[in-house]
């Protein structure tokens, strides 16, 4: 009776088959030209050295309306004079960060809210810019608040919050939003009128040891 026996291969021994499953080709995603390659750019400077300011990259490119929730008198370590120095600094309604203000910035304010007493500014609005100081460093610029009728329902959230804080808000604090509200003009790089060195010179003692060293 005959048997199914592996066949013999030339020097007598008996040849084992296998079943080999054919591997398929990877195949490979659609590629682009106009795909930017990825890269990993690294860590931020600002993840590295958080800091408690508003700087002009941090506007993002746009005009941003703020409410000016209280003022506060610090002394601040200047880079600058290497010295504390008394400074304005702003806190905005709804936002995490301050801006302690230059001379240029300081005259602005008063335009808009038409006094020098620093305190009375707190419940107005105002929007800010990222704009070139004349000296060539970037600063932020204060601008006029937005018309009512481009703002008032940003404005009248602001107006609640502002009464539940007992704040009594003015007119032109009811013009500006809580969120981060980009106006229609382009932001444009302007100079400022004067050679003052821009606020984001004027940090925090520690940040400027860590900066610059002990």
């Amino acid at each position: 009776m005959p048997t199914n026996s592996a066949p013999a291969s030339s020097n007598g021994q008996a040849k084992t088959t296998r079943n080999r499953t054919q591997r398929q080709p990877r195949q490979q995603p659609p590629t682009t030209s106009n795909q930017p390659p990825t890269t990993n750019k690294g860590p931020r400077v600002s993840d590295l050295f958080p800091t408690r300011w508003i700087h002009p990259h941090d506007l993002q490119g746009k005009t941003v309306n703020v409410f000016i929730e209280k003022v506060t008198i610090e002394k601040l370590w200047s880079a600058f004079d290497k010295e504390h120095v008394e400074k304005i600094v702003l806190w905005f309604h709804g936002k995490t960060k301050q801006l302690p203000l230059n001379v240029t910035q300081a005259q602005a304010l008063i335009d808009i809210t038409d006094t020098d007493f620093v305190m009375d500014w707190a419940g107005h609005g105002c929007r800010l810019r990222a704009a070139t100081a004349r000296n060539g460093k970037p600063t932020i610029e204060i601008l006029t608040p937005l018309p009512a009728n481009q703002a008032a329902a940003a404005g009248a959230a602001v107006a609640a919050d502002a009464a539940a804080a007992g704040v009594a808000p003015d007119a032109s604090a009811q013009t500006t939003g809580v969120a981060d509200l980009p106006d229609d003009e382009p932001p444009a790089d302007k100079e400022m009128p004067d050679e003052e060195i821009p606020e984001l010179e004027y940090i925090d003692e520690d940040d400027a040891n860590a900066l610059f060293g002990e």
